[in-house]
């Protein structure tokens, strides 16, 4: 459980760490709030469309796999990100990629807890780990601004390729975990997809305490991201700060705000 737990901190300060990058680069570039929502866009449609068929498709492999997969993955996709780092089209390009990864990597993340912990330390672990995810979310936008500073545009992508090796070399410690679905052959056929998606919707609608959880999750997330998209234009036409900064002014109350709440709960 603790690799589980360290790969998800360092994989999530990373991604984080990216998109705030991202959204300064893109602001810095365009000066458009708007560019910088569609940059969330890309990553946001990429996670609908592809989320939806992640879930069944990790079912019929082995957890550390699918996470190492993603983990490796990303590393490169991330070089691409050092190399093409004022292109703004290959910009929106690779992250539309990272997201597709990113979505393979969630359905085999948080369900490997389950496997690794015993029933008793289930709770405690569940809550370790939503307390972590939001945590290192508000993090890495913290540490992107920091980073900025002490290592520039380009260089700042070297630092997030080594956050995710680090994370790679979490998963890697993993024991093996047997997929979930043993009973039927894995086909990715439309009529497959289909089906599968209607199970998953129909086992939400049949939940409703799933249900709540989703929405909660879903809205708790849009929050995170509206904050994260106004935050370089905000920092720069209210505040009238350096950009940099704006991951310190902007997002360091919503970190305040995250550990005084996690200790409340």
């Amino acid at each position: 459980f603790r690799s589980l737990w360290l790969g998800q901190i360092t994989s999530q300060i990373a991604l984080n760490m990216l998109y705030f990058v991202l959204a300064l680069k893109v602001y810095q570039i365009t000066r458009s709030n708007t560019a910088v929502s569609l940059l969330l866009l890309s990553f946001g449609a990429a996670s609908l469309v592809f989320g939806i068929i992640a879930g069944s498709v990790v079912d019929y492999f082995d957890n550390r796999t699918i996470l190492n997969f993603c983990n490796l993955t990303r590393v490169f996709i991330l070089i691409f990100f050092f190399i093409f780092a004022n292109n703004l089209y290959a910009l929106y390009f690779l992250t539309i990629l990272i997201a597709i990864i990113t979505q393979l990597f969630i359905p085999a993340e948080a369900p490997s807890i389950p496997i690794l912990v015993d029933k008793s330390q289930l709770l405690v672990a569940n809550s370790l780990f939503t307390i972590s995810f939001y945590l290192s979310t508000v993090l890495g936008f913290i540490f992107a601004g920091v980073m900025l500073k002490i290592f520039g545009q380009t260089n700042v992508f070297l630092v997030i390729i080594l956050l995710m090796l680090f994370a790679f070399y979490f998963t890697m410690r993993l024991p093996k975990m047997a997929a979930r679905n043993n009973n039927e052959t894995f086909n990715l056929s439309f009529d497959f997809i289909t089906r599968k998606i209607l199970e998953g919707m129909g086992f939400i609608k049949a939940h409703s305490r799933i249900n709540q959880s989703l929405i909660i999750l879903t809205v708790s997330q849009a929050l995170v991201a509206t904050i994260s998209v106004l935050a370089p234009g905000f920092a720069d036409r209210v505040l009238t700060i350096d950009l940099y900064d704006a991951s310190i002014f902007v997002m360091g109350p919503a970190a305040l705000g995250l550990i005084i709440g996690a200790f409340w709960v």
